[in-house]
């Protein structure tokens, strides 16, 4: 909880600060605080430089400004994170980033989903220049545009705690137990 206005922004800002691209209804989770008065802070806190509000993929996502001692992002980063922050993309990128490159069937098996939802998720992060179709040939299927940005990015700024509860195994896999 918060301990008054200035206070109500400091926890606003460490929240952005600790998962840059986060979206309102992870604010709302992070600082228990109502929508409506995130949504006033939010508002104040952009006009002074202090957050960046960008919409990416139907979200409004939220990074520390010029104004904060909060990590700077590049645009592209920023975009990059933004997906992250999805279930189905964040999962399509761990199962990149362990396998390196997977068939569409491989991922729609691999994530328990179907694959119309693996194509949706595929062309939104392909049309966002995440992942790319490998060459024809045996291998054929998909792979990270910039697999190393993308585990430098998610170790720099770690899933949300939800997220991470629902992912922990294959996030231990990933980086292992700390």
């Amino acid at each position: 909880m918060t301990d008054g206005f200035g206070g109500t922004r400091r926890d606003i800002a460490t929240a952005i600060a600790r998962f840059p691209g986060i979206h309102l209804r992870g604010l709302e989770r992070e600082t228990q605080l109502a929508s409506s008065l995130l949504l006033y802070h939010l508002k104040d806190m952009e006009d002074a430089g202090e957050i960046v509000a960008r919409e990416i993929n139907g979200y409004t996502r939220y990074f520390p400004g010029p104004q904060s001692a909060g990590p700077h992002l590049d645009p592209h980063d920023q975009v990059v994170l933004s997906v992250l922050r999805e279930k189905v993309p964040f999962e399509v990128a761990m199962h990149l980033l362990e396998a390196r490159s997977l068939k569409h069937k491989d991922l729609a098996e691999r994530l328990g989903i179907s694959k119309s939802t693996v194509t949706y998720h595929l062309r939104k992060m392909g049309d966002l220049g995440i992942v790319v179709k490998t060459p024809r040939g045996e291998e054929k299927g998909f792979a990270l545009v910039e697999p190393e940005r993308v585990r430098i990015l998610l170790r720099e700024y770690r899933p949300t705690p939800e997220m991470l509860d629902e992912f922990s195994s294959l996030w231990d896999d990933f980086y292992g137990s700390r």
